[in-house]
């Protein structure tokens, strides 16, 4: 390799380990935010304007204070943002245990997750549909114990294990870092950035969301696809620098 290329390589490399955190949180918050007013709206939004109707079922006003409390349903999303978190977890260990076992090099987890980030920008939707079939089995019972009990919360940590394509994108990020608190920051920054337009959505409804979403779906594209190139790049990176040390 020639020497400016290898010094591009190391200065990258280093740049990255000082700033991976913020570099990675960064690109996930933003990334997630955008991807969040179209798909998590299109996805969620059914469920979550079900909820805000329920809610505003047992108010006397209708102003604006009622409908932030009817409309933020913070307990559920925070329920969901939990068990994102803990399959993130799971996973983690997982594969960690998988790396000292197969020597599977993070850099490939990068990878997978700037593919999948690409792929959902160019198609929208990202579904593995025998997964879909066996995770709906598995909550059916969890669900409905979640309804009967009629917890927001409840319902989150039940309703955050269906599948979702942009999921599988961040939970793949979360498996090239190398530290847990990584992984808990990625799907916390995740979580509140898919929150946003929800709660928009639940507090001022589709007409606010229909202004907001003709701006974004013009960036949505770009955002997405930039970050799966970027995390493709900085994966590459991590395996160019991980071959260069062993020779």
């Amino acid at each position: 390799m020639p020497v400016n290329m290898t010094n591009h390589f190391e200065h990258l490399n280093m740049m990255l380990a000082n700033n991976f955190d913020l570099t990675i949180l960064t690109t996930v918050f933003i990334t997630a935010l955008v991807a969040a007013f179209s798909h998590c709206i299109f996805m969620c939004g059914a469920f979550v304007n079900m909820l805000v109707i329920k809610n505003l079922e047992s108010q006397e006003s209708n102003d604006l204070l009622t409908k932030i409390k009817a409309g933020g349903l913070v307990p559920y999303h925070i329920g969901r943002s939990i068990t994102y978190t803990f399959i993130a977890i799971v996973l983690f260990y997982f594969t960690s245990f998988g790396k000292r076992l197969i020597d599977i090099p993070a850099g490939y987890f990068m990878i997978l997750a700037g593919v999948l980030m690409f792929y959902f920008a160019i198609t929208g939707h990202l579904k593995i549909n025998f997964l879909a079939k066996i995770t709906n089995k598995i909550i059916q019972k969890p669900l409905s114990f979640a309804k009967k009990t009629n917890s927001q919360f409840l319902l989150g940590l039940v309703l955050g294990f269906l599948p979702c394509g942009l999921v599988y994108s961040f939970i793949a990020l979360s498996l090239s870092v190398s530290e847990l608190y990584q992984v808990v920051l990625i799907m916390i920054s995740f979580g509140i950035a898919t929150t946003v337009p929800l709660v928009l959505y639940g507090i001022f409804g589709q007409g606010l969301i229909n202004r907001l979403q003709k701006r974004v779906k013009h960036i949505k594209f770009i955002v997405l696809a930039s970050s799966g190139i970027w995390l493709i790049y900085i994966g590459f990176n991590m395996l160019m620098m991980m071959n260069m040390h062993h020779h």
